[in-house]
């Protein structure tokens, strides 16, 4: 069965490595951001993420999922705080009653960075691991089948009601429905797949529930899985690489304090 999932199958060095290892990242990168506010530190952080997705032979797509997911955020936050940031004084533009501050731009620079570089993070996992490797490698780890289940199912969500619209979508078209066009056309063509959308996802469910079933999902039996990791040189030096990471941005973080 195809899984629709952000994963990318590239056979890249990147991907080969034992997903544990890239959680480590993802844990460092979730982490990291969060004890500075310095954006040229925020920045190489970001860096480090963009090249690795470029190195796993992802760059262009991951950029762009990268950017769609979070540019709307991204120009949110920093309308808001460059117009209602409390305390501000350094004005750099205004018009009217509307002044845009300094201290506003800046933190929602520092605050969009840290978003882009915990996402990324994620993003990069998401695309360079096989929903399945990273699952199997959880439950070895000790993680409940039934947990392992749930984190799949999550997974796979967005990137199949993506899927599912856009077949509908072309199921319409077929029928003559105008589809395409201004934003009120588009508005006006996705009403109607609200419903099949609906309806095809809990069928979905129900032929996945049948399947489990019908392997023994539910038994009380130890797994087993035809699926063995190994860990290499690449492991240990992105798990090492990831803790010195954390550890340099702690220490960053705690010794100023101390002097």
């Amino acid at each position: 069965m195809t899984m629709n999932t952000f994963y990318v199958n590239t056979g890249s060095w990147f991907e080969s490595l034992h997903p544990i290892s890239k959680l480590y990242f993802v844990a460092a990168m979730a982490v990291v951001p969060f004890l500075t506010a310095n954006l040229g530190v925020l920045g190489a952080y970001l860096a480090v993420v963009v090249l690795l997705a470029y190195s796993a032979q992802v760059g262009g797509r991951f950029v762009g999922v990268l950017l769609r997911a979070v540019a709307p955020l991204l120009l949110l936050l920093f309308a808001m705080q460059s117009l209602l940031y409390p305390g501000g004084q350094d004005i750099l533009f205004q018009w009217g009653g509307l002044a845009v501050k300094r201290e506003g731009v800046l933190f929602a620079a520092v605050v969009g960075m840290r978003l882009l570089v915990v996402v990324g993070a994620i993003l990069l996992m998401l695309m360079s691991t096989h929903p399945k490797h990273l699952v199997v490698a959880l439950e070895q780890r000790g993680m409940p089948a039934k947990a392992g289940y749930i984190i799949l199912s999550t997974m796979q969500i967005i990137p199949q009601m993506q899927t599912l619209s856009r077949k509908i979508l072309d199921a319409q078209k077929s029928r003559g429905v105008e589809v395409e066009g201004g934003l009120w056309t588009r508005i006006r063509a996705y009403i109607p797949v609200v419903g099949p959308l609906i309806l095809a996802s809990i069928a979905q469910l129900e032929n996945k529930a049948l399947a489990l079933e019908s392997r023994a999902f539910n038994a009380a039996v130890k797994k087993t899985s035809m699926i063995d990791f190994t860990m290499t040189a690449a492991d240990r030096a992105l798990r090492a690489g990831s803790i010195l990471i954390l550890v340099g941005a702690v220490a960053g973080r705690v010794v100023p304090l101390w002097l």
